[in-house]
């Protein structure tokens, strides 16, 4: 939930990943506004190009940052791939701390 982010958060560099197309909706920019509003640093990724810069920007002088990654269900494996390559490939230090999926009420199963 936001309220553990933001406890979390508190205790940590953590930036929380909103990824996905439905995030350039007004409900996905409510979404956003939400997070933001409690709180944590967000960084708002609605093409998973915004995701692939930030996971391969240069970090040396900086601490690693904790990673909670909210993805629409659609993107999440191609978010996780970009950032799991970015471990492996441009030594990104930050950990996946949780991983929530994003679906409207008729996708669920």
């Amino acid at each position: 939930t936001v309220h553990q982010l933001r406890s979390r958060a508190s205790q940590h560099q953590v930036i929380v990943a909103l990824c996905g197309e439905r995030l350039k909706t007004r409900t996905g920019q409510r979404f956003i506004g939400a997070v933001r509003a409690s709180g944590v640093r967000v960084l708002p990724a609605p093409d998973i190009r915004a995701l692939a810069t930030w996971a391969e920007a240069p970090r040396h002088f900086l601490p690693a940052d904790d990673l909670v990654l909210v993805a629409d269900w659609r993107s999440l494996g191609s978010c996780l791939a970009i950032v799991q390559k970015a471990v492996e490939e441009r030594g990104l230090s930050s950990r996946l701390l949780g991983v929530a999926a994003l679906c409207s009420s008729h996708e669920e199963v």
